[in-house]
């Protein structure tokens, strides 16, 4: 009973065809067994070519394994302690990890999970490096 105040909405079945295929009279009244058809949905766009498409597992499984690297290497803070934590071993395990996947991958990924692979490897090389420098610089004296 909470319609009453609401206004109704009609739908019209403006096909020239029934559910059945028989033809439709253009002036034949409709009944209240005729329903509107689903409005069919548009198709997706494609892709554009400036955003390649980073779905489907493998790039989930590249971006999860990215997210740990980027923790490792203090870019990402630690879910447990709030705080960015360095822990190059691991970093270096992953860097690793990612760089067997491209040679054991080359040829058979699509261009999007190439240019993921490539891009976060570069990446994260870079960093690996920076923390290197930074690691070593800091404090940490040879021979002890």
């Amino acid at each position: 009973m909470e319609d009453q105040g609401k206004s109704r909405v009609k739908v019209l079945d403006r096909r020239h065809f029934t559910a059945e295929g028989q033809r439709r009279e253009a002036d034949a009244p409709e009944g209240p067994e005729a329903q509107p058809a689903p409005a069919p949905e548009p198709p997706a766009p494609p892709p554009s070519k400036e955003e390649p498409e980073q779905e489907g597992p493998f790039a989930e499984f590249l971006l999860n394994l990215c997210s740990s690297a980027f923790m490792s290497l203090g870019q990402v803070a630690n879910p447990l302690t709030g705080r960015p934590e360095m822990d190059i071993q691991s970093a270096a395990s992953i860097i690793d990890i990612l760089e067997m996947l491209q040679t054991k991958t080359r040829g058979n990924l699509s261009l999007a999970e190439r240019d993921l692979l490539d891009q976060s490897l570069y990446q994260l090389k870079m960093l690996y490096v920076q923390a290197l420098k930074k690691a070593e610089g800091g404090g940490r004296e040879r021979g002890s």
